[in-house]
């Protein structure tokens, strides 16, 4: 009878696919094969890989994956599963650890604090509405201070047309999100925005 580590390194790496992230971690922790295999990037990046699928996480939230030290992609296949247990362990109502005020400039274009915002599914992202505007914020990387940099922001050239409602971001591939925002000219009737 054989064991798993009797079987050749590529059908141990197609095994360890199909293992979760704390589990990987409990195995390396067996022996020195296993500790040796589990210390290949690649099972790490196909891991972070699954979690970001699973958990329906936006890939490009994370820093590039071949940027990461192996310890960092460990963390990164980790981190949704310990922020579930967090939120699992939690009595009651949920606070912000951290509050940030995310400012810009927009002219003569409207008020720029947000009617609306919504991060996306990873934390890196942000879109935020205000009266005449859309602006997409980046926070920074997952488990890094954060560091918020305005990225794009679009805008209503016209004084008479006006924001006021914004769908939640869906995933519509693995690079991107799409979302629909309401607007209407005063004084006249809706109209919807698609963006991706």
């Amino acid at each position: 009878m054989s064991t798993l580590l009797g079987l050749p390194t590529e059908l141990i790496l197609r095994v360890l696919a199909e293992v979760e992230p704390l589990d990987l971690i409990r195995m390396s922790q067996v022996c020195k094969r296993t500790s040796h295999i589990l210390g290949d990037r690649a099972v790490w990046e196909d891991a972070v890989g699954r979690v970001c699928q699973k958990s329906y996480l936006f890939k490009p939230s994370l820093q590039p994956l071949d940027s990461l030290e192996l310890d960092g992609l460990r963390k990164a296949a980790l981190r949704p599963r310990l922020f579930h247990t967090k939120l699992s362990k939690a009595s009651g109502q949920v606070y912000p650890s951290l509050e940030r005020s995310l400012e810009y400039s927009v002219g003569e274009t409207g008020r720029s604090d947000f009617i609306q915002a919504n991060i996306i599914p990873g934390g890196r992202y942000l879109i935020g509405l205000a009266e005449r505007n859309v602006c997409l914020w980046d926070l920074g990387p997952p488990g890094t201070a954060p560091s918020p940099a305005l990225i794009d922001i679009g805008h209503s050239d016209s004084l008479h047309f006006e924001l006021y409602a914004m769908s939640t971001p869906s995933q519509s591939s693995h690079e991107s999100y799409k979302f629909a925002v309401h607007g209407h000219t005063l004084g006249v009737g809706d109209s919807q925005v698609y963006m991706k």
